[in-house]
C-alpha cells in the first residue's frame, strides 16, 4: 500500500469515449502488482493506442572523447537473408601508443656488434570468446566467439590503410571545447598497409597460435610463434614488410618516436577498413589486458667484434596498442526489402530508431478528469513475426526526446532497469517450447502517474531503440540525466505500429499502452 501511494496518487481522470480504448473488470491474480481493491475501490485496466513512426538515423557519435576507452568497435560487415534491414560495413580509426619495447641494440656492448633484422609486421586483434571444455582428444583449448552476427564461408574484405587525418581530442576550431567524430566522418586514407590488398577474414574460434619466420644475420631463418594469455584465439593481418620498415622501424631512433606527441603527429595512426557482401559481424575490444595491437618483430644478432663469434640470438617484439583517440566508422546502406507502413524498424549502429507518441488528442485532459489511482502502466511493442529475426536485440531502450537533449524516463532508474525492462519477451506453447520472439514492454508506472497528476510533468516525445550499455542511466552509482547516442549493437528488429491494417486495439499486435487503476466505487 505505501508503494503505490508512493508511485502514484489520485489523478484527475475522465474515461475516455474513443476508438481503441478497452475497459473492464480484472482479478487480482491476472495483475502481477499490489493493487488497491476492496469495498471502497474497484480495480479496472484501459488500453490505449500508441503512435509509433519510424526514424532513420544518418550518423551517430563514434568516438571515444568523452567515454574514454570504455565500449567496443564492430569490425566486418552484415547484410540479413531477407534484406529487411541495412547493410551495415563497420571499420575503425584509431591513433597508436608509443612501444615502450623498442631497441634495436639490445646486446650492444663494447666488444660486440648488434644486427638488428625486422622480421614481420602484423596487426593482431584478439577476439572476445568464452573458453569451454578442452578438447578430449587432444587436449587443445576450445572457444566459442562472443556476439558473432552471421557466418560465412567466404571471408570478409579488410584492409588497414594509414591514417592520415590528424585525430584531435581538442575542437581544431576552439581548443577551449572537447572534439567529436560521428559515425559517417570520412577519415583521408594514406598507405594500404596490407602484404595482400586482397585479405580476407573469416572468424575462427581455433585461431591460438600464429607461427612465422625469423632471421638472423647468416640470412638463416627459424620459427616463432605467438600464443596470447589463456590460449584467447585472435586475428592477425599481416603487413607489408617493406613499407612498415621504411614508415616505423627504420625511424625507432629518430625524432618521430621522442614522444607520443611527435608519434601522433608523424604516423596519424590506423583505418582498418571492413567491406564486402558476406555476412561476418563482430566486436572487438580496446581495454582489459588483451587488446589490439600494430606487432613489429625483430631479431638482433649479437656477434663478438673481434671474431664474429655469434654470441646471442635476441628476439625483440615492438607492440604498439591500438589507442589513443578513437572511432567508429559505419557505412550503412539501404534496405533491400523495406518495411511496410504498417511495419516500424528499430535497427542499432546508425540504422534507425522511432518516435512513440502516448496519451494524444484529448487523451490526456479527458485522463485528468477523474480521480484515479495508477497501479501499472505498460507499455508494449509487438514483433512482426514475418521478418527477419536471426539477428533480434535481446533488449530495446525507451527515452525521453526534450529540447537539444535526451532524458531517460524517471521508471529507468527509480525502479531500476530490471523492472524498467525492454528486454525481449518470446512465446512458448503449452509444454513450454519455444515458439516465436514476440514483444518488448516496458514498465512506466511512474512516468504516466506524474503526467497525470494536477501539476504535471510534460508529456514529453519518447524514442525508442536498440539498447546499448551506455543507456544505463546509473553510471558509477551516480545518476546519468543525458542519454548519448553512442551504439555498438547492430541488432535489428521489426515492430507492428498503430495502422488500422494492424487490426483494432484489443487483442492485437498492435503498439499500446495498459494501465491499470483503481478508482472509488459509487
Amino acid at each position: 500500500m505505501r508503494n503505490i501511494i508512493r508511485k502514484s496518487a489520485y489523478l484527475s481522470a475522465l474515461l475516455l469515449v474513443f476508438s481503441g480504448v478497452i475497459s473492464c473488470e480484472k482479478d487480482f491474480t491476472d495483475i502481477g502488482t499490489s493493487i488497491i481493491d476492496n469495498s471502497k475501490f474497484k480495480t479496472k485496466d484501459t488500453i490505449l493506442e500508441v503512435t509509433i513512426t519510424q526514424r532513420d538515423i544518418d550518423a551517430i557519435r563514434g568516438d571515444n572523447l568523452a567515454i574514454g576507452s570504455v565500449g567496443e568497435y564492430l569490425l566486418g560487415v552484415y547484410q540479413d537473408k531477407k534484406g529487411d534491414y541495412e547493410k551495415i560495413e563497420a571499420s575503425l580509426v584509431s591513433q597508436i601508443s608509443n612501444s615502450l619495447a623498442i631497441d634495436v641494440t639490445d646486446g650492444l656492448t663494447d666488444t660486440t656488434t648488434v644486427t638488428s633484422i625486422m622480421d614481420n609486421a602484423f596487426i593482431k586483434l584478439p577476439y572476445i570468446a568464452t573458453k569451454k571444455e578442452d578438447n578430449p582428444d587432444d587436449g587443445t583449448p576450445v572457444f566459442d566467439l562472443d556476439s558473432l552476427i552471421g557466418s560465412t564461408t567466404v571471408g570478409v574484405s579488410l584492409k588497414i590503410y594509414r591514417n592520415n587525418t590528424f585525430l584531435h581530442s581538442l575542437d581544431p576550431q576552439n581548443p577551449s571545447q572537447g572534439n567529436s567524430y560521428n559515425t559517417d566522418y570520412v577519415f583521408e586514407k594514406g598507405e594500404l598497409l596490407n602484404e595482400d590488398a586482397n585479405f580476407t577474414f573469416i572468424p575462427n574460434p581455433n585461431d591460438t597460435i600464429y607461427v612465422y619466420d625469423r632471421t638472423l644475420k647468416s640470412g638463416n631463418t627459424f620459427k616463432d610463434t605467438l600464443k596470447l594469455v589463456n590460449s584467447n584465439p585472435f586475428l592477425v593481418v599481416p603487413l607489408d614488410k617493406a613499407l612498415m620498415k621504411s614508415l616505423l622501424y627504420d625511424k625507432f631512433e629518430d625524432d618521430e618516436f621522442s614522444s607520443q606527441d611527435d608519434l601522433n603527429n608523424y604516423f596519424r595512426g590506423l583505418i582498418i577498413e571492413a567491406s564486402g557482401d558476406e555476412n561476418s559481424l563482430l566486436p572487438f575490444s580496446f581495454t582489459g589486458t588483451l587488446i589490439p595491437t600494430l606487432e613489429l618483430n625483430y631479431t638482433n644478432t649479437v656477434v663478438k667484434t673481434s671474431t664474429g663469434e655469434v654470441l646471442d640470438t635476441i628476439r625483440k617484439m615492438a607492440s604498439f596498442p591500438i589507442s589513443g583517440v578513437q572511432s567508429r566508422i559505419y557505412k550503412m546502406s539501404p534496405e533491400p526489402n523495406p518495411a511496410s507502413a504498417n511495419q516500424v524498424v528499430i535497427q542499432g549502429a546508425a540504422g534507425k530508431i522511432a518516435d512513440v507518441k502516448i496519451l494524444q488528442g484529448t487523451q490526456l485532459q479527458d485522463l485528468k478528469a477523474k480521480d484515479w489511482l495508477i497501479n501499472d502502466a505498460t507499455l508494449t511493442f509487438y514483433i512482426d513475426k514475418d521478418k527477419d529475426t536471426t539477428a533480434i536485440p535481446l533488449r530495446l531502450y525507451l527515452y525521453k526526446e526534450e529540447t537539444n537533449y535526451s532524458a531517460p524516463i524517471k521508471d529507468s532508474y527509480s525502479e531500476g532497469l530490471d523492472v524498467f525492462s525492454g528486454s525481449l519477451q518470446k512465446e512458448y506453447d503449452e509444454n513450454s517450447n519455444f515458439v516465436a520472439n514476440d514483444r518488448y514492454s516496458f514498465k512506466i508506472t511512474d512516468y504516466i502517474s506524474d503526467i497525470l497528476r494536477p501539476t504535471s510533468v510534460k508529456n514529453s516525445n519518447l524514442v525508442l531503440k536498440v539498447y546499448n550499455t551506455t543507456d544505463n542511466p546509473i553510471k558509477n552509482q551516480a545518476l546519468d540525466t543525458v542519454v548519448t547516442n553512442y551504439n555498438w549493437n547492430p541488432r535489428a528488429v521489426t515492430l507492428t505500429n498503430h495502422l488500422p491494417s494492424n487490426g483494432e486495439i484489443k487483442d492485437t499486435r498492435k503498439a499500446q499502452l495498459r494501465i491499470i487503476y483503481s478508482e472509488r466505487k459509487n
